[in-house]
Formats: C-alpha cells, structure tokens, sequence
C-alpha cells in the first residue's frame, strides 16, 4: 500500500512517505533479523532534513529493544527524546519556502467569507468614514435682463481653496463646453445667454480636491418668450397649471403667471364650495386673460340672496 502511495518527489509529502517506509522496513528488519542499513541512512538523511521534528516523534512511538533504540540514535544522529535540531536543519528552514497559486477550492470559500464579512462590516458599521459637507454658497451667481442678457460669477466669502475655474451647469448638463468659467482676481466672470438660453435653472458647481462640491446659488432665467398671463375664476379656486413635465404649484386666484406661449392645463377646487373642474389655455401673446365660473356657482342667484333681508 505504501509503494502504490508514493507522492510526488521533492514535496514535503515524498519525505513523510520516505520516513513511513523505512520505518516500516527497519522494523521488519528487526523481527526478521535482515539488513536494515539502507532504511537507516534513509532515516539519518530525513532527521537532518525540514521534517526532522516529524521523524523524532515517529521513532519514539516504536517498540524498541535497547540494541534496536541504539541503532535509532545514531541514525537520527541524537537521542529521540532530544529536543535540539540537528546541526544542517537551521539551513534547511532559512531557505526560501516554495509558492504555489491557490486553487478553485482555496479561491471560492476565501472569497465569500471575504464577502461576507465586508457586508458584516457594512452593517454595523464597523469601516472608518468621514462625510464631506459641499461648501454651499461658495460662489454668487446673478441673472441680469440686460440687454444683452447675462449671468455674471464671483466669489463669494472665503476664497480659500475655491477652484478659479468653475464649471456651470443648466439644469443638469454643462453649459457652454469646456472646462468652465474663469473668474478673474477681481470682479466677476460674465457668461452670456442666449435667447435659446432663457427657460433654464442655472448653477456653479466647482469639484474640490477631496471629492466634495462648491457651488453656487441656483438662478432662474426666465423664458424671453414668456406672456404674462391672468388667471381667474368665480367665486375663486386654486389652480395648479400643468404643461408635459412642467407642474406649476397650486395659487389662488385671481393671479398672474409668466408661461411660453403653449397649451396649458388648469386643474381648479376650492375646498368643496363649488365642484372641481379642468381646463385647457391656449396662450399666445394675444391671449392671455382667462377667467372661469366653476361649477354650480351661480353669480345672479348668489347676488339676490345676498341682497334678500334676514
């Protein structure tokens, strides 16, 4: 069974299997009084060998006559109970250990404990963290009509490592290509619009050595096409005006709004005095008044009944 077992030569293997063997065979050697030299050079050359500890404990368990734990001692070249290493096994353990990759096997248990144990850490929060605060309002934007319309950027406050060069988004996209507005050491940097420009949010956003933002305030340039338009209706409603995308936050009336000129939606209630309605505007810059009577609501008859004596 040991000579069908032989693992391969040179690993640490091939010598515990060279070390069972001649055990086995001095043994045998001793019951049936033949040679055992080549056995025992073989042990003389693995107690010298990294294994040496091994083969010091494998030779004290064996049944020894005191002729046969003689034969021992000197081939292991020390008593088996000494402790101290041979005179070769300090070379032997200085030299450069062997590196093998780790396989499928090592990979895979090593990865999901690594797994797991990084979303233990997640969970309770067991990894160092630091929040960055962005700099709010570390730059003034400013919206001026005009002619010609334009957006003028400065500093504002405590310029202490503020880029000079900021980019400027509209709305969610960079405005204006490149890497951004240069403020000059003094004054303001001027950017200017278009009418294509108008109808836009914009806003300075500077991004500082340690990931987090400066920005800007954030300016609104209304639409050079807009109308202003009156909205009204009887006895009275708040009316939300939706277009698309666009939703307009609920006002009472009478009020007035700057819109595009477009189809608009108005969705209108009054707290239940009157039935809730929707209508639809058209607005143009000859159309822009609108007034409404919501349902139910009858101006004549409201009039005489306030007018009735009590």
């Amino acid at each position: 069974m040991l000579s069908d077992s032989e693992p391969a030569a040179g690993s640490a293997a091939h010598q515990r299997w060279q070390l069972s063997v001649a055990l086995q065979r001095i043994q045998l050697a001793d019951v049936a009084k033949t040679d055992a030299s080549e056995s025992l050079a073989t042990l003389k050359t693995l107690a010298a060998s990294p294994i040496w500890e091994e083969v010091r404990v494998a030779a004290r368990r064996l049944p020894a006559s005191p002729a046969f734990a003689r034969r021992l001692d000197a081939a292991i070249g020390a008593s088996r109970d000494h402790a101290a290493p041979p005179a070769g096994a300090e070379a032997f353990a200085a030299a450069p250990q062997p590196w093998s990759w780790p396989g499928l096997r090592e990979v895979v248990p090593a990865t999901m404990a690594a797994a797991i144990l990084f979303g233990a850490g997640l969970l309770i929060r067991a990894f160092p963290a630091r929040a960055l605060d962005h700099r709010q309002d570390a730059y003034q934007l400013s919206y001026i009509a005009g002619p010609p319309a334009q957006l003028e950027l400065r500093f504002r406050g405590d310029t202490a490592g503020l880029p000079r060069t900021v980019p400027v988004l509209r709305d969610t996209a960079p405005f204006g290509g490149g890497d951004g507005v240069t403020i000059p050491g003094t004054g303001s940097a001027v950017i200017p619009i278009a009418s294509g420009d108008t109808g836009h949010y914009y806003q300075a956003r500077a991004v500082l050595p340690a990931g987090n933002l400066a920005v800007s305030n954030a300016v609104w340039v209304p639409s050079d096409t807009a109308v202003v338009v009156s909205i009204d209706a009887s006895p009275w409603a708040n009316v939300t005006i939706q277009q698309d995308q666009l939703t307009i936050a609920a006002q009472p009336t009478p009020f007035s709004a700057a819109l595009v000129p477009g189809t608009y939606t108005l969705r209108m209630e009054n707290g239940g005095v009157t039935q809730p309605t929707t209508q639809t505007i058209q607005v143009t810059p000859g159309n822009r008044v609108f007034r409404f009577t919501m349902p139910g609501f009858d101006p004549s008859g409201k009039a005489a009944e306030l007018s009735r004596p009590r």
